[in-house]
């Protein structure tokens, strides 16, 4: 693809931010390309949300997966096509509103090809095309005659998408609209804990790993170091299940290292 240059090669800095970004919000493209490209031999449809995830991070980071944009060239040789045009509209209507706002609540347009990596993607909800015309109707008869918003606005009503359902994509411009914001709850004041509390505490406390293969098999006899939240150590190796678990152990933030497995291990 880049040899043709046509497209370009994104960082694996710039691609894993972009990944974090839009993850949540393109979860069934991931399972379908996965399904596709059958790149790890398991079948998709077994692998959890998180799990899978996990597993396109460490593709990124080992270089094995790597992401590519649209060079300059090829922008600059779209021209004046449609696309191009619904972009310029964008811009000339975000430059003249500085910000749209209705009702106390702050809309975004955006070409509807570009909906996917949109930055902040999951502050946002779609608006319907019927609202939206609604809408952008109302904030063009309040919009001043300076800068021409009015009449952008006009010309991005014509444009609006049909509504749609994944698989399928936008066609033309979405309007969005950011969530509001949820009214957090009052902070309490910390209460310390008593020496006879914190010996409940570690009583009661417990951890327990599994290490499983690629295809979610559990693997026996794995050596395993666990580093306490107390600064206390546990070595052993993992059980017939490929599990282990310690009891009354401090509560808190612990990490675990696989000193004799070769290749990568995926924590989840």
């Amino acid at each position: 693809m880049c040899q043709h240059g046509d497209h370009e090669l994104v960082q694996a800095f710039d691609t894993l931010g972009d990944f974090d970004r839009n993850a949540g919000s393109l979860l069934w493209q991931f399972r379908d390309f996965l399904a596709r490209a059958k790149l790890w031999g398991v079948e998709v449809s077994s692998l959890d949300d998180d799990r899978l995830i996990f597993m396109l991070r460490e593709r990124i980071c080992g270089g094995d997966l790597v992401g590519v944009r649209r060079s300059k060239e090829a922008l600059a040789r779209e021209g004046d096509n449609a696309t191009a045009v619904q972009r310029r509209l964008v811009r000339s209507i975000e430059s003249a509103a500085k910000g749209l706002v209705y009702g106390g609540r702050h809309y975004r347009l955006i070409v509807g090809i570009d909906l996917a990596r949109t930055a902040d993607r999951d502050s946002y909800q779609v608006v319907s095309r019927d609202e939206a015309r609604r809408l952008l109707e109302s904030m063009a008869g309040q919009a001043a005659g300076a800068g021409g918003l009015r009449e952008f606005l006009a010309k991005a009503i014509g444009q609006l998408s049909r509504d749609w359902r994944p698989p399928l994509s936008p066609t033309g411009l979405v309007l969005l609209r950011r969530e509001a914001v949820p009214r957090r709850a009052p902070t309490t004041t910390e209460v310390a804990v008593s020496p006879s509390a914190l010996r409940k505490l570690r009583d009661e406390g417990w951890i327990e790993i599994a290490f499983v293969d690629a295809g979610m098999e559990p693997v026996a006899n794995v050596d395993f170091d666990l580093r306490l939240a107390d600064g206390d150590s546990k070595s052993g190796k993992t059980n017939q299940n490929g599990s282990a678990r310690f009891e009354g152990i401090m509560p808190g933030e612990c990490t675990v290292r696989f000193p004799r497995v070769d290749g990568p291990v995926v924590l989840l």
